[in-house]
């Protein structure tokens, strides 16, 4: 135990120097990248944990405050609540930004959107839309979402099965038809993430999708006040319907325009969104499995909507985040 220590006490050491120039690099030439710097961080603020250097764990905490590209801190914890009315996402075909997805002749993120699962221009130089559609579509329906209330305590920086992150949510809306009353309940967080970091299972301040690698490019990159990836259950008018579903929640800047359009970048950052998404996911002795959502929402191909997803926009008010008190 003690030789690890000491390694990670060397490592610690050596990267100080390293990361603070590649700062200083990044602050002469205005050019921070998010998603890398913000790994650095995380890296330096474990190491720090493991060799209880308090002065390096803070030094990593002020950059990330100083850049605005990774402020997640321990023991934080944030209550949310919402009422009133929002939108239910139908699917429908995406827009494809460039700027992440690249072109046909030189593809990006083709192991999250293969090649062939994207339309192409008439001239072959860009791509277009997806080719299925999907949980981020401009199909939208107003719907009276009921409400909204979360609790989360972000109490680990990084993704560990013994994560001490909590995660308590209860929110209830309507369906797009106005009749059927939908409720979702998550008691459990999902501390590790398969394919990128849950953050233990609830992240605070962090940004997250677009060019992030964390979460659906398909989204804009957007800072979010807490993320959270969990456990649910699905009830429909008052009837448990599913269980065990894998529930991302987002409370961040607004993404969607006034006509609740989504375009490559936030649209309102002075704003606030919930996002609640039950993708078609289910938790099967602890890793994600493929399982439609039973939504019961009957789509034109006599199919049921395989998935949820939900925006509130009314009525938020968030407790315990230093940025918005």
């Amino acid at each position: 135990m003690k030789k690890k220590i000491m390694v990670s006490l060397i490592i610690s050491i050596l990267l100080v120097p390293l990361v603070m120039g590649s700062f200083a690099i990044a602050e002469e030439h205005n050019d921070i990248d998010v998603a890398n710097e913000s790994a650095y961080l995380m890296r330096l603020i474990k190491e720090a944990e493991v060799t209880g250097n308090q002065g390096l764990k803070e030094w990593a905490l002020e950059q990330g405050k100083k850049y605005g590209i990774y402020l997640g801190i321990n023991g934080r914890k944030i209550s949310v609540e919402a009422s009133g009315e929002g939108i239910w996402i139908m699917p429908g075909k995406r827009d494809l930004d460039p700027h992440i997805f690249g072109t046909p002749q030189e593809p990006n993120h083709i192991n999250i959107l293969p090649v062939d699962q994207r339309m192409v221009s008439e001239d072959g130089e860009s791509f277009t839309t997806t080719k299925m559609p999907g949980p981020f579509s401009n199909n939208v329906v107003e719907i009276d979402n009921g409400y909204f209330d979360l609790y989360v305590e972000d109490n680990t920086i990084l993704d560990n099965p013994n994560s001490n992150d909590k995660a308590t949510l209860e929110a209830v809306f309507y369906g797009p038809n106005g009749e059927n009353e939908y409720k979702v309940v998550v008691n459990k967080i999902l501390p590790v993430g398969p394919e990128h970091t849950f953050f233990g299972g609830v992240g605070t301040d962090v940004y997250i999708h677009g060019d992030t690698n964390i979460g659906e490019p398909l989204l804009p990159k957007l800072w979010n006040y807490t993320a959270v990836w969990g456990i649910g259950d699905l009830y429909i008018n008052d009837e448990m319907v599913d269980n065990s579903r894998l529930v991302h929640l987002m409370v961040g800047q607004r993404v969607r325009n006034e006509n609740y359009e989504l375009g490559f970048d936030v649209a309102m950052p002075d704003e606030l969104e919930i996002h609640i998404v039950l993708p078609p996911t289910k938790i099967v002795d602890g890793m994600p499995t493929d399982s439609p959502v039973p939504t019961g929402v009957m789509l034109p191909n006599d199919q049921q909507q395989p998935f949820i997803h939900v925006n509130y926009y009314e009525n938020i008010n968030i407790t315990g985040n230093r940025f918005l008190e």
